[in-house]
């Protein structure tokens, strides 16, 4: 699990982004409900924390890093064209290449993966990750 501080940056930063995508996408800031989701479009992100260690010692005490990555989920009713969501997510790594916010830093993003290819019958999802640093 990600540090606190990590949330509650970049789910909002990733919220915005969503929210002025055309066309319309939901933003889910968790799946975890009781609900169906009906959205045609929507997305969520999911944080995972794999490192966390000093980085040096000094008067006040230790300056820490943790590392981790930040997965955003687009998700594509059936029938939908995938090259939507392949847009969203090329655009989705342009916004947040570079991104510095209260001591996290995005280093590096990885290009959408897809889960399920967007026929008749099934959702099309592709997510891209979000690599980043986080200075204490």
């Amino acid at each position: 699990m990600s540090r606190l501080i990590v949330i509650s940056t970049l789910s909002p930063a990733i919220a915005a982004y969503v929210n002025t995508v055309v066309p319309t996408t939901v933003f889910y800031k968790t799946i975890n409900n009781q609900n169906d989701i009906s959205d045609p479009l929507w997305s969520t992100i999911e944080f995972t924390s794999y490192s966390n260690q000093n980085m040096c010692y000094d008067s006040k005490g230790s300056n820490r890093i943790e590392s981790g990555v930040c997965d955003v989920i687009l998700s594509a009713e059936p029938g939908t064209d995938p090259d939507i969501l392949n847009k969203m997510g090329d655009d989705l790594e342009d916004q947040f290449h570079g991104f510095s916010q209260n001591g996290v830093v995005i280093k590096n993003t990885i290009s959408a993966n897809d889960t399920s290819q967007g026929d008749a019958g099934k959702w099309y999802q592709i997510i891209v990750t979000l690599e980043y640093d986080y200075f204490y």
